[in-house]
């Protein structure tokens, strides 16, 4: 017997470890974000990609306000809400808030958009994302640069 069209990934294949369809697991974790006060949340990765595959993970990113134990304990509340609306604990939830640029950036470009309290957080927010991403662009082709002259080196160690 075959997984149901209702529970299917937008790849068409089916979603691993979730029981209920993806349409009313968003709407879950909309309900979830909101109810926590998260600031915005999206979906990335395979899922957002439509890649899922058997072994995949559903992978989440939030930004949340506060500072110290008060964001601990907010985004520890989150992880067992997060947990509760889909069904599994095959899961990452990522917090915005301390990820690197590059990351920011990846979720904000390749993922889906799942909350956002407003419209003037989510402009915020992206546009800052955006700038930091841009500003360590040459640290980042610098950083390129070395790898590439050591893995030069040490082929060249290594061919004799």
């Amino acid at each position: 017997m075959g997984v149901s069209e209702s529970r299917r990934g937008p790849s068409g294949g089916a979603l691993p470890g979730l029981t209920p369809p993806l349409e009313e697991v968003t709407a879950r974790l909309r309900r979830l974000f909101q109810r926590e006060g998260v600031a915005l949340g999206y979906l990335f990765g395979s899922c957002a990609q439509g890649a899922m595959r058997p072994d995949s993970d559903v992978d989440i990113a939030v930004v949340l306000d506060g500072s110290g134990e008060e964001l601990y304990e907010r985004f520890r509340r989150l992880i067992v809400g997060v947990r509760d609306a889909l069904g599994t604990e095959r899961f990452d939830l990522l917090l915005l808030n301390r990820a690197p640029p590059t990351l920011k950036f990846d979720v904000i470009t390749t993922g889906k958009l799942l909350y956002a309290e407003s419209e003037e957080r989510l402009n915020d927010f992206e546009a800052d994302a955006f700038r930091r991403y841009l500003d360590t662009a040459h640290l980042r082709a610098v950083q390129g640069e070395y790898l590439r002259q050591r893995a030069r080196a040490w082929c060249s160690e290594n061919e004799r």
